[in-house]
């Protein structure tokens, strides 16, 4: 996958200057390649730029990605499909039949001048609904939310372009959370060619914050930063106030994930600030993210305040919350040094994401439950820990969140009997499953 010709020049550019700022292109080729003129060639065009390969390059000169595309892609007016389609997994899978033929008459919606529909509100009520059902069962609210596009894209159902839009957004999400990226990705981009004829600011505000979860979700959040922002304005420009306080949330938690906990602190005080009470998902993802950004600004009593804060938005509906609440108390327990209380909470955020089947999360859990046990004196504890989630990881390949997860899980384990060259077999499996994934498409 090559970067689209409008994000290609200034990547290239970038790419030129932090190469011969930091070290010489041959020097970077010994580091990335097996050709010594590599990146010489690179850099002059004459071979194609991958994101696989720029991000060894990257990683060679000891740079990383976010900093590299904040100074690339920081000015100037991105398109957000351009934008969806660079961040997208490598191994791209293909659509299934029945999303390729909507991405088809997506395509020419796009370009059609024909009348549009008005408005109907009932849909967007509609949406609303199939996208919280996405937790707890995404494949049905998938194939309701597809037979209701098709239906408006048939003209049996009538709907203004922007809303056709904001429902093939809402999809792509529907698509994420059951794994299927590619696609995801590949709807996101045809929202976004929908929306922006549509001259709808509150569904164009819903198709860019939805395309910065998706980037945010694919280890992407240098890209999602400027989509996340450009959300806020649409809502800004609608007048759609609560939509934009949600937005801050987005914004936080991209923020959250390129480690500037000051800047996420700030707009998660804003979103709660702005949120009104009966918004209690987005109440309650923005104080728990506070929790984390006092945690990491040091401030452990203010932490654990909005932590309690957290909890006290569900009470005693707090259900589906629990390993999240468990997890982040894991957390502030773990740094007070209270390693016992540490320990229990993060075995029962582990047994209730294993109930969700949230087996990612669980992993990420389990390798702060790894690091308390050994801090704790208990290193048979704490490789029984790794041991527990690490066949979970495996069904995961490609995923960024996952395989982070694995590897420090592997470097956590490898402090007693597990040795490099156990580490190096496992690597090797994963490789070899993508491979033969790859090779069955």
């Amino acid at each position: 996958m090559s970067p689209s010709s409008s994000l290609h020049d200034p990547i290239l550019a970038t790419l030129h200057r932090v190469v011969h700022r930091h070290s010489s292109a041959r020097r970077v080729s010994e580091q990335v390649s097996d050709s010594p003129n590599y990146v010489s060639r690179l850099l002059g065009g004459r071979i194609k730029l991958r994101v696989d390969v720029l991000e060894r390059i990257l990683a060679a000169l000891d740079i990383s990605p976010a900093a590299f595309f904040h100074e690339a892609l920081g000015t100037g007016e991105i398109d957000p499909a351009e934008l969806v389609r660079l961040g997208r997994e490598l191994d791209h899978v293909e659509p299934s039949p029945r999303i390729g033929r909507l991405l088809e008459r997506c395509a020419t919606l796009a370009a059609s001048v024909d009348g549009e529909h008005a408005l109907d509100p009932q849909l967007d009520l509609e949406i609303d609904s199939w996208c919280a059902r996405r937790g707890r069962d995404p494949e049905q609210a998938a194939d309701e939310l597809l037979d209701t596009l098709e239906a408006c894209l048939d003209g049996a159902r009538l709907a203004s372009r922007a809303q056709v839009a904001d429902a093939v957004s809402a999809l792509a999400s529907m698509l994420r959370v059951l794994s299927q990226r590619g696609s995801a990705a590949d709807l996101t981009a045809a929202a976004w060619k929908l929306v922006r004829s549509a001259e709808s600011p509150f569904h164009e505000g819903r198709v860019l914050q939805r395309a910065a979860v998706l980037l945010v979700a694919t280890g992407r959040p240098e890209f999602a930063a400027p989509l996340a922002t450009r959300a806020t304005d649409a809502f800004a420009r609608a007048g759609c106030w609560q939509s934009l306080a949600k937005s801050l949330v987005t914004r936080a938690t991209v923020a959250t994930r390129l480690e500037r906990p000051r800047e996420a602190k700030a707009l998660y005080e804003a979103a709660v600030r702005q949120l009104p009470a009966n918004e209690v998902p987005n109440l309650f993802a923005a104080w728990q993210g506070l929790s984390y950004c006092h945690q990491q600004l040091g401030d452990l009593s203010a932490a654990v305040r909005a932590l309690e804060a957290a909890r006290r938005v569900y009470g005693e509906r707090c259900d589906a919350q629990r390993p999240w609440l468990e997890w982040r108390a894991g957390s502030l327990a773990l740094e007070l040094g209270e390693l016992d209380a540490a320990c229990r909470a993060f075995e029962l955020a582990i047994e209730r994401f294993e109930e969700f089947a949230q087996l990612i999360d669980a992993a990420l859990v389990a390798v702060e439950l790894a690091e308390a046990h050994w801090q704790a004196g208990r290193p048979a504890a704490s490789r029984r820990a790794c041991e527990r989630v690490l066949p979970w990881l495996e069904a995961f390949v490609g995923n960024p969140m996952a395989e982070a997860a694995l590897w420090e899980l592997l470097r956590l384990a490898g402090r007693g009997e597990l040795t490099l060259a156990a580490l190096q077999a496992t690597r090797c499996r994963l490789d070899e499953s993508r491979r033969a994934a790859a090779s069955s498409r």
